[in-house]
C-alpha cells in the first residue's frame, strides 16, 4: 500500500495543479472575448465552464445557435454560424443539437457580445473553447 501513495498524491496534485490552470486559462479567454482588462479586483475568476465574472454577465441560451436547416453535413446544418477556429462543431444540450462545442450536454448558457453587426458566442471549457458568431444568410 505504501508504494501506492505516491502515485495517489501524484495523481491528485496534477489533478489540482490542472483545475487551477484550466481557471486561470479560461478567465483570460473570458475577459479575451469581451476586449477587457482583467484584474483579479474588479473581476475576480471565472470557473472553467462558467459564463460570466465580475460586471460581465451577458449570456446567452445555446438555443440561439441551434441548427434553423439540415439535411446532410454540418456547414448544411449550421448556415449562417461561422467558426474563429475554421470549422463548426455540432454538439448536443440534452435533446437539443447546437452548432457550437459545448463543455457538457447540461451547458444552456454561454458568453456573447455584440459585434460589427453579428452575435458572438464563446462556447465549451478551456482548453476547447469554441467562438463562435453568426452571419446573414444570402437567399
Amino acid at each position: 500500500m505504501k508504494a501506492v501513495t505516491p502515485y495517489i498524491l501524484g495523481a491528485i496534485v496534477a489533478f489540482g495543479g490542472y483545475q487551477v490552470v484550466a481557471t486561470a486559462m479560461y478567465t483570460y479567454e473570458l475577459a479575451e472575448f469581451h476586449g477587457v482588462d482583467w484584474s483579479l479586483k474588479t473581476h475576480g475568476i471565472a470557473m472553467n465552464v462558467h459564463s460570466s465574472f465580475g460586471g460581465l454577465t451577458d449570456i446567452a441560451d445555446l438555443e440561439a445557435v441551434a441548427p434553423k436547416s439540415g439535411g446532410g453535413p454540418v456547414s448544411e446544418w449550421c448556415q449562417g454560424i461561422t467558426s474563429m477556429r475554421g470549422h463548426v462543431t455540432m454538439s448536443f444540450v440534452g435533446d437539443l443539437s447546437v452548432c457550437c462545442w459545448t463543455a457538457n450536454d447540461t451547458q444552456r448558457m454561454v458568453p456573447f457580445k455584440e459585434e460589427d453587426g453579428k452575435r458572438h458566442y464563446m462556447c465549451g471549457k478551456w482548453p476547447h473553447i469554441d467562438h463562435v458568431y453568426t452571419t446573414s444568410v444570402s437567399s
